[in-house]
């Protein structure tokens, strides 16, 4: 016979509110961003290992083509310019679309 062990049949919530310890992510949670260009629309997924600046830029050049450096983002309604971001910035978390276009040189 196996030891009665009230936590062995409740959830993950539950034995973590029992303990008192946080509860451990098992999975990274995946992040859409829409992405407006020239040529039309698409989304990309940038997982948070790729939410920085620089790697947000590097997706967007896979996906449109525009490579990072010559990258300008607008976002909000009208869009607007974003602010300056360093490449190690993390793009702010309630940016969910950004218009994308080229720099003029």
């Amino acid at each position: 016979a196996q030891p009665n062990d009230a936590t062995s049949t409740g959830t993950a919530e539950e034995s973590s509110a029992a303990t008192g310890s946080p509860r451990e992510p098992t999975e990274m949670t995946s992040r859409n961003l829409r992405v407006r260009h020239s040529g039309g629309a698409t989304t990309i997924d940038i997982g948070a290992e790729k939410s920085t600046a620089g790697g947000v830029a590097r997706l967007i050049e896979t996906a449109v083509g525009i490579p990072a450096a010559e990258q300008e983002w607008r976002c909000g309604f009208p869009p607007r310019p974003l602010s300056k971001l360093h490449s190690t910035d993390l793009l702010p978390s309630d940016i969910d679309m950004l218009h994308v276009g080229k720099v003029d040189s």
